[in-house]
């Protein structure tokens, strides 16, 4: 039996929360092998693993957006619209969404 991609209550189907806890984990196993001490990221495809929030496609090229993740710690989001909206659509991210501080993505181009 084929299961579908979309929530009902009368077969398990997508457990969102052990595959957020499960990407979460697979990022801090290798920012420990890797020895780091935090990560961050612009990219809106690794916002997304780490936090499940998505970056909508008017808001990609503003790069406003990035998750701030510790060693010991739990991802923050910065940006992402109203923060307490934003974190009533996103409970597991309770306390953990920041307004954007506008800080623009730095890249090799930006350094020529």
């Amino acid at each position: 039996m084929v299961l579908g991609k979309y929530a009902v209550d009368y077969e398990m189907r997508v457990d969102y929360n052990r595959l957020r806890r499960e990407r979460l984990q697979r990022t801090k196993n290798q920012i420990n092998k890797d020895g780091l001490g935090s990560l961050i990221t612009w990219d809106e495809a690794n916002i997304r693993y780490l936090t499940s929030y998505y970056v909508t496609t008017l808001l990609r090229a503003n790069e406003l957006q990035f998750v701030f993740l510790p060693r010991n710690g739990e991802p923050v989001l910065f940006g992402g619209g109203t923060p307490s909206e934003t974190e009533r659509c996103m409970p597991w991210m309770k306390s953990r969404i920041k307004a954007t501080l506008g800080i623009p993505k730095l890249t090799a181009k930006g350094l020529e």
